[in-house]
């Protein structure tokens, strides 16, 4: 889990002389070696948090999505990644995000809608089986502030 997982860190880390400079990013404006603020929502998917795993800062969370096949997804992600309010102490499972943009929609066999996400955009998330491309249906989808999920 060593790969850059926020634009504005890994900015500041390539770019060092843009100091404090403004950067504008697809979904977001960077002040480079500050915060990001959230121009508009962000697509991402309902996820089921099941358990707390791992104090190390900053928390994180195990996380399971169920695609439209029917397959279920593992995640290990921090927890103000995908729900913010919650800690170790918090009762589980729970509701939380991930973020993904969608690259297509297609009609399944049966007729359903499926649409395709890819999770590796915009934050870089993988399935512990390094999956980040999945089908599900569009009501698993949700707009969502990334500041305040």
């Amino acid at each position: 889990m060593t790969q850059f997982r926020h634009s504005a860190l890994l900015i500041s880390r390539v770019f060092p002389s843009l100091g404090r400079r403004r950067v504008g990013l697809r979904w977001a404006t960077v002040d480079v070696g500050g915060s990001v603020k959230a121009e508009k929502p962000v697509l991402g998917v309902r996820v089921n948090i099941s358990r707390y795993a791992d104090d190390s800062f900053p928390g994180w969370v195990e996380c399971r999505l169920v695609d439209a096949l029917g397959h279920e997804h593992v995640f290990v992600e921090k927890v103000p990644v995908v729900a913010p309010h919650l800690d170790a102490a918090s009762s589980y499972p729970q509701s939380g995000v991930i973020a993904c943009v969608v690259l297509g929609s297609r009609e399944s066999d049966d007729g359903r809608q499926l649409v395709h996400v890819d999770m590796q955009t915009p934050w870089g998330i993988q399935s512990l089986a390094e999956r980040s491309r999945f089908d599900v249906f569009p009501e698993q989808l949700v707009e969502f502030n990334p500041e305040g999920n």
